[in-house]
């Protein structure tokens, strides 16, 4: 190793230990905070808030419930349920207006988090909210004043209502929410219940407004998980007629292959052809075909395997000599013989020669 390198080598130890001690110097760790959303339940459960909260003020919480299994309703409930998740059930909607007329209380609203598709509600739904018209949200957010309350709501439904006793709007026009008295009970109708999950109940007086509305010795009841229509109702209100078609469609199936009484009618296309009609049949479809030189090539090879095996003495002699034998045997001219055996036809008339003479041939042996 010589002087030179020894003097690179230690300078450029030194120099990684300079840079090492002036990062260690000037820098130092520091944590940044993310936000990466919610975790566990509260990701899974859009109203975890809301339930917590509830669970801490009301006099009973049922989270777990949706419409379609809920059974039956209680006046001293209040049940929280987006328009969305209700059902188009004629018997659901009948017993929801019994319980009202009975004392129950109904917030509802959207749970719709875009704006951007054709909102689509039930005449059931339009007429238990007395709704006139209805269209999208065409804004992100709202902010507003009810008396003392500050709101902050996602703007997802322009709504239109009719008979209300008291609706709620912003400056500019737009429903914040809407409560009807129905018989001895009340409808609380949001722009949006998506004002209570769990980003934006701690909003301003969102959950303040919410809890001072309803009576706290109620149950509240938190129908906030999707109702998933079962196969059969889904037939039964979307695709009645088509059941109908193809239960019809079975039983007439089951008609044609069921066993009758009685004998059957002969079918007289069953009876089976003779040989000379199966072998007529092909000979027709080879010819049409353009095969007839098949024909004439199976009924020569015929012929020979006969004279080999009926006269075993002409194997030794030369194909002229065979020719000349078969001619004595059938007492036809050799030329005929010959030609039979070798000529390609190329008319009906030369085909049907052919065939005559080979069949005469065939004959005599």
């Amino acid at each position: 190793m010589s002087k030179l390198f020894k003097v690179f080598l230690v300078l450029l130890i030194a120099l990684i230990m300079y840079i090492i001690y002036w990062f260690i110097s000037n820098t130092e760790e520091v944590e940044k905070r993310e936000y990466v959303g919610f975790q566990g339940d509260a990701k899974a459960k859009p109203y975890l808030a809301l339930q917590r909260l509830s669970e801490s003020l009301m006099n009973s919480t049922n989270a777990e419930a949706n419409l379609t299994s809920w059974g039956k309703f209680a006046k001293d409930e209040v049940v929280f349920v987006p328009l969305e998740y209700i059902p188009t059930d004629i018997s659901l909607f009948g017993d929801l207006e019994d319980w009202l007329e009975n004392g129950g209380v109904l917030i509802s609203g959207s749970a719709r988090s875009r704006n951007d598709f054709e909102v689509e509600l039930s005449p059931m739904h339009q007429r238990l909210f007395s709704i006139s018209e209805v269209d999208g949200g065409d804004k992100k957010v709202l902010n507003g004043k009810v008396g003392e309350y500050d709101l902050h709501m996602p703007n997802a439904l322009s709504l239109e209502l009719d008979a209300y006793t008291e609706e709620y709007r912003t400056d500019k026009g737009v429903l914040l929410y809407g409560v009807k008295k129905f018989g001895k009970g009340k409808i609380y109708l949001f722009n949006s219940l998506r004002a209570f999950d769990n980003n934006n109940l701690r909003q301003k007086d969102n959950a303040k407004l919410l809890f001072d509305l309803i009576d706290r010795d109620k149950a509240m009841v938190l129908a906030t998980r999707p109702e998933y229509m079962g196969v059969w109702s889904w037939i039964k209100t979307r695709a009645r007629i088509t059941l109908i078609l193809l239960i019809s469609c079975v039983v007439v199936w089951l008609l044609m292959v069921s066993k009758r009484f009685g004998p059957l009618n002969l079918d007289k296309s069953a009876n089976s052809r003779k040989i000379m009609e199966h072998i007529q049949v092909s000979g027709e479809y080879q010819w049409r075909a353009k095969q007839g030189h098949l024909l004439v090539e199976e009924l020569r090879f015929n012929i020979q395997e006969q004279l080999k095996m009926r006269h075993p003495q002409s194997n030794r002699l030369s194909p002229t000599e065979q020719t000349q034998y078969l001619g004595d045997l059938s007492q036809l001219p050799s030329n005929e013989v010959f030609l039979s055996m070798t000529e390609t036809y190329k008319t009906p008339d030369q085909f049907y020669k052919i065939v005559m003479i080979l069949k005469k041939i065939k004959d005599s042996l």
